[in-house]
């Protein structure tokens, strides 16, 4: 691994972001680095020890968390959580009755995204959750749900009688010496580091105004703080776990709920499969297991790669050009230490036009819809993002790579990465009794056609 510190200083400039860091260990040796400034309006520079956001990874430690009470006997993955939570109430209540944890954690319980609000607690979280779509069966498919994570953490919750905050820490934080990582900001003093947002038009930073979108979604990855050495901590634990090192510091079930795949991800350029936390990847023939994050001031990422003892963690404090950071990394890091990279872009197939008829019309989710349409003999497709305070619209025409699966090409529009071309993977899949897609996933979170129609008629 030598000579990888001039290599990530151009990483990190090449990406745009404020600050980076990033925390390899492979076999016996391990490097720890940080690149560019940790608060660019005082030109503090980023340190290894700067903590930040990590966003979505906590999904990964809420997933230890749940498999760890579930070997210890205090929770069953396959009971029903209405048994816990009698109350519950979601927008389908036959689904509601039948969704188990290990629906929740490995993205199939059916259940929408979510919103984006803010709430100050978990429960608050989970009492809004009584209108949330369903948009397909427990178990019969993939959608990446935030809220079926914060879910999941407040079954924890309701089970163990203590916050989430602080099971966290007992089971899952300290058996992994994570001294850097906590969510409660004010246990990280003056390590942590400014969220920034780079303006591409002007190459300005300037400060994420909001530390956190809600308190009430902890367990999804609101409030998670930490650094790449703990994080590469944290993925060599699990790793050490897999490859059965002799002081394994997880439960064997743990272990195996971890690595194990769950559900089949349609979208293949971001995961092949689902298992309780990560997702996998294949590159080359190397297998890994992975899972990305971003919030208001901070993204990150976790590779797990069983097959060269290896873990990489990357953080970075400018969020809207996570896209960049990760392309850059896999790009240019992966070929250097692994000897592996992202394969290349699938082609471009033909659709005929007959066929392209059963993917026309609009499918929705809280978030947004997607609007499907014809345009030249080809298929467009509309994406619009809503946000609290903020529609976002963006599209393109979709090119067909496989069976259901397209690429959006969103040309010269910036799109939700802010790069000058973006290509997002969409899958479009299912049939209704007239034979149309029934269901469409892109950035891993479903949609479905269902949804949108009783939106038109009133009933959403």
């Amino acid at each position: 691994m030598q000579d990888l510190a001039a290599i990530f200083e151009d990483v990190v400039e090449a990406s745009g972001m404020a600050g980076a860091q990033l925390s390899i260990i492979k076999g016996g040796e391990r490097i720890d680095l940080a690149a560019e400034l940790r608060d660019v309006g005082q030109g503090e520079p980023m340190t290894v020890e700067t903590t930040g956001q990590v966003g979505s990874v906590t999904k990964v430690f809420n997933a230890v968390l749940v498999l760890e009470l579930v070997a210890r006997g205090k929770l069953d993955l396959d009971e029903p959580i209405i048994r816990k939570i009698p109350e519950l109430k979601l927008g389908d209540a036959d689904a509601a009755s039948k969704i188990t944890l290990r629906h929740l954690v490995s993205m199939s319980a059916g259940i929408d995204n979510g919103d984006y609000h803010y709430y100050d607690s978990l429960r608050e979280r989970i009492e809004n959750l009584r209108d949330l779509p369903q948009h397909h069966a427990p178990g019969e498919g993939y959608g990446y749900s935030n809220a079926a994570t914060d879910l999941s953490g407040y079954v924890v919750e309701r089970t163990m009688g203590r916050s989430w905050d602080d099971l966290l820490r007992e089971f899952v934080l300290d058996p992994a010496k994570l001294s850097h990582t906590t969510t409660r900001d004010a246990e990280q003093g003056d390590r942590m580091g400014r969220g920034h947002v780079l303006d591409p038009a002007t190459k300005t930073y300037h400060y994420v105004e909001k530390d956190h979108f809600s308190l009430g979604s902890a367990p999804a990855g609101s409030t998670l703080t930490s650094n790449a050495a703990d994080l590469a901590n944290f993925g060599k634990a699990l790793l050490d776990g897999y490859l059965d090192a002799p002081k394994s510091i997880y439960a064997r079930g743990t272990i195996q709920g971890v690595f194990t795949p769950q559900a089949d991800v349609p979208v293949k350029t971001l995961s092949l499969e689902w298992c309780l936390g990560p997702g996998t990847l294949e590159w080359q023939g190397t297998r890994m297991w992975w899972h990305p994050g971003g919030n208001n001031r901070g993204v990150s990422m976790l590779f797990i790669i069983p097959s060269q003892n290896a873990v990489l963690a990357c953080t970075g404090n400018t969020p809207n050009m996570g896209g960049l950071l990760n392309a850059q990394m896999t790009g240019n890091i992966f070929p250097k230490v692994f000897g592996i990279s992202p394969p290349p872009r699938p082609e471009v197939v033909n659709l005929p036009l007959a066929e392209q008829s059963r993917f026309l019309g609009t499918y929705a989710a809280l978030m947004g819809e997607l609007h499907v349409e014809q345009r030249d003999d080809r298929l467009f497709m509309r994406n619009v993002m809503r946000l609290p305070g903020n529609v976002m619209e963006f599209g393109g025409y979709l090119d067909p790579i496989g069976p259901g699966r397209f690429w959006l090409n969103v040309d010269g529009k910036g799109g939700p990465t802010n790069l000058p071309e973006t290509y997002m993977e969409v899958a479009l899949f299912g049939a209704d009794t007239s034979g149309r897609a029934t269901t469409a996933v892109t950035g891993l979170c479903a949609y479905s056609r269902a949804y949108a129609e009783s939106c038109a008629s009133g009933s959403c």
